[in-house]
């Protein structure tokens, strides 16, 4: 991770946001049905207004994830 203009991580686009999304709810999935344990939570940062949890909710949708 790099840390530029006080920003920790890598700077994204939506598309990029859901592709990782997808991926790592995919592998936390895997891991939970194979150690019994919770993976790691997900954290997103970014201004207001960005649609973070928008897409967050549109990849749970597409994976039929119950939302909370």
């Amino acid at each position: 991770m790099s840390s530029t203009n006080g920003c920790f991580g890598k700077s994204v686009d939506g598309k990029r946001l859901f592709d990782f999304l997808d991926q790592v709810l995919d592998n936390n999935l895997i891991f939970e049905s194979e150690t019994k344990r919770r993976p790691t939570p997900i954290c997103i940062w970014g201004t207001h207004g960005l649609g973070k949890t928008e897409i967050a909710m549109e990849v749970a949708r597409s994976k039929q994830m119950k939302i909370a």
